[in-house]
């Protein structure tokens, strides 16, 4: 995903074409819509240029492929993972990265029965059973916006985290829980994470928040958590996309900062300006 946004905001920057091999096109396509995404250039096309300047990233921002003329031909290689290549078109690309009718059918379902448990929670008003029946990332957001309450999203890195030592604290995400819950009145916390099971034993006195099923893919996890208004994330890109997919505020984790150690990417160019530290919060 930071490559295709680093390639797609390079290219509306510099007003050029863009080239997506069918491999990585088809991959997306399997799980996002894709759209609109026109005038780009064939496998065919490409296969007659010559003059390719090829560029490989560690997680470097390179300003210098901002400045104007900057760019013929350029093909991309590696981790581009700095949001400054396509901080300019973050609203195209939250189009383009919306989930397909399929798992927006899934997640209609959780989010109305996730609704339901909370409100019951926090003693509201018996109404009838409210089933959102949605075809678009959008309307399921805007939905969630008019039912009173405040949906965060928190992702949980574990597994080959916990091997690099790069996996969070538990006290970082109950701490999370509560700035959000005294921030807002009626908040619920929708849990997506690689190890489900470690997440439902440490949360489970928190009554306002709920994991996200085992049946459901990384794709339902991670739109799932873009449906939401905030974000709670511990390392990795996976969280980064969800944060980004919501649009609000987002907690990060200091230790979040080790993960950079032996790589270009600074701070200021891995975490937008809506990421918030712990200490500032």
């Amino acid at each position: 995903m930071f490559m295709f946004a680093s390639a797609y905001g390079l290219a509306r920057l510099h007003q050029c074409r863009l080239y997506v091999s069918s491999k990585i096109l088809t991959e997306l396509r399997r799980y996002f819509i894709m759209e609109p995404l026109n005038n780009l250039i064939t496998d065919i096309a490409v296969s007659k240029l010559s003059g390719i300047q090829r560029m490989y990233s560690v997680c470097t921002f390179f300003s210098e492929l901002m400045l104007p003329n900057a760019i013929k031909y350029l093909e991309i290689e590696g981790y581009w993972q700095a949001y400054g290549h396509f901080a300019k078109h973050n609203e195209e690309l939250r189009q383009l990265f919306n989930g397909k009718q399929e798992t927006i059918q899934r997640l209609s379902t959780f989010f109305s029965q996730s609704l339901q448990i909370i409100r019951r929670h926090y003693g509201c008003t018996p109404k009838e059973n409210i089933s959102f029946k949605f075809s678009t990332h959008e309307q399921i957001k805007k939905a969630l916006m008019l039912t009173n309450f405040t949906w965060i999203g928190i992702h949980i890195r574990r597994t080959d985290f916990i091997l690099n030592k790069h996996v969070s604290s538990d006290s970082y995400v109950l701490e999370g829980i509560k700035y959000f819950s005294r921030k807002y009145e009626k908040s619920i916390f929708i849990v997506a994470s690689d190890d489900k099971l470690y997440c439902s034993n440490l949360l489970k006195n928190q009554v306002n928040v709920i994991v996200t099923p085992d049946l459901f893919s990384a794709i339902d996890d991670l739109i799932s958590l873009g449906i939401c208004q905030h974000s709670i994330v511990t390392g990795g890109s996976f969280g980064w996309w969800a944060a980004f997919l919501a649009n609000g505020d987002a907690l990060h984790d200091v230790q979040y900062d080790s993960l950079r150690k032996g790589c270009n990417c600074t701070k200021e160019w891995y975490y937008p300006p809506w990421f918030l530290l712990p200490s500032k919060v």
